[in-house]
Parts: C-alpha cells; sequence; structure tokens
C-alpha cells in the first residue's frame, strides 16, 4: 500500500506520450489517484516540453520516449526544460530495457527512469521518490546499468565513465566504493574487495551519501552518470 507524501498543495505533473491510448492510461493513474496529483498537461509530442514546463511550472514531467531516431531529440527537450527550471523533476519511460538509453536518460536529467510497461503502483512510488529527493530505477533496468557502470575506468569499449563533477567531489577510496555500489556489492563484499572492516566501508558510504546529497545506494549511482550535485546548503 503506497504512502501518500506530507504535502499541502498538490503535485503538479506533464506527461508526454505520443500514443494517445497509453497517455490516457497514465493521465488516468494519476487522477484516479487523487491527491496529491494534479494533471497540468498532457502532450503528444517533447517538442512542446520547454514551453509547456515555461508557462505551467510543473513538479514533475513524466516523458515517454520511444526506441527510435527521435529519442535523443525528446532527450534534448528534457534537458532544455531541466536546464531552464533546476527544481523540475523528471521521469522518463522506456520502451526497451538498454543501459545506455537508462544513461542517456539521466544525463538529459531524468531522476528516474522506468520501463514504459511499469505498474501503476511502480509510477506512483518513483513520483513519490523523486519529488521526496531521492531517485527511481525500475528494477529490470538496473542490472545492465550497473554492471555497465562498474565497467568504468577499466579501458573497455562501451564504458560509462563516472561524472567529472561527482568524481572530483569524492575520494579515490570513496569512488572505489561507489563502483562497488554499482556492480551491486553488499558491505561485506566491498570490505573483502576493498580489505577495510565493514565498518570503514559504512564510513565510506555516509560521507559518499553526504557528498552526494543523496539517501540511498541507488541514487548515488544515479548521482555518478547524471552529476547534477545540488549546492549546499
Amino acid at each position: 500500500m503506497l504512502e501518500t507524501p506530507m504535502r499541502t498543495d498538490p503535485v503538479r505533473v506533464i506527461v508526454v506520450e505520443e500514443t494517445e491510448f497509453v497517455r490516457r492510461g497514465i493521465c488516468d493513474v494519476l487522477t484516479q489517484h487523487g491527491a496529491p496529483f494534479e494533471l497540468a498537461a498532457e502532450i503528444s509530442r517533447a517538442g512542446a516540453l520547454p514551453q509547456a514546463c515555461e508557462l505551467l511550472t510543473p513538479d514533475v514531467v513524466l516523458l515517454s520516449v520511444r526506441n527510435d531516431g527521435r529519442r535523443s531529440d525528446d532527450l534534448r527537450m528534457l534537458r532544455r526544460a531541466a536546464e531552464a527550471q533546476p527544481a523540475l523533476r523528471a521521469i522518463v519511460l522506456l520502451e526497451r530495457d538498454a543501459p545506455e538509453d537508462v544513461v542517456e536518460s539521466v544525463r538529459a536529467g531524468a531522476d528516474g527512469v522506468l520501463l514504459r510497461e511499469a505498474s501503476a503502483e511502480t509510477l506512483l512510488s518513483a513520483i513519490y521518490d523523486v519529488m521526496a529527493g531521492g531517485a527511481a530505477l525500475d528494477p529490470h533496468l538496473a542490472r545492465g546499468l550497473f554492471e555497465r557502470l562498474a565497467a568504468s575506468g577499466d579501458g573497455r569499449a562501451g564504458e560509462v565513465e563516472m561524472d567529472p563533477a561527482v568524481a572530483g567531489a569524492l575520494s579515490q577510496r570513496e569512488r572505489e566504493v561507489l563502483r562497488a555500489l554499482a556492480r551491486g556489492c553488499r558491505n561485506k563484499e566491498i570490505s573483502a574487495q576493498l580489505g577495510v572492516s565493514v565498518g570503514t566501508v559504512k564510513t565510506h558510504l555516509r560521507h559518499i551519501f553526504r557528498k552526494l546529497h543523496v539517501e540511498d545506494r541507488t541514487a548515488a549511482v544515479l548521482m555518478a552518470i547524471q552529476g547534477k550535485l545540488p549546492r549546499a546548503a
């Protein structure tokens, strides 16, 4: 059972989906769920997204991206909207399970990435997570993404480099811990790999979360790709 966040004003959402049937289904999930969601707009093409965000100032954008030649264009529109409104939270819905699409989406400004076939509960949970300042990643997408990120720095073709802004904010050992997180390693496994105690691993994790302004492992890994470091308060 989903818990509704403590929020008095509604979460304003823009839905971007080309297929009317799917778009209406997403909108129905939001409107039938009720508070705290308010459908700010539903549009069929991402090209209208920057202007819609400027006029309507939504809290969240749900952008459905198809696996065709328009994907990069659609994500470029998301990047424009995100750069113009730093407080905007975005969730991208992908048509296929491809790590490179996840990476491209996150680097375009997505705070969450789900498969287009995600359940209503998964979608709602993702909105709650990103509105709380966290990140959302479909479990079906996580494995491939983490494997790609774990290859960073070993010289293999197709590797995903850690964003320089994130790498620069962390110590060498913290970068090693973060890469271990990307492989899905648990604290004991990281401890064994690095030759340090589990307590030391936990200390490194606390430092990583604090420096990246995140609260969990998934958010830290996505931040490693996105590099959208918030300013310190």
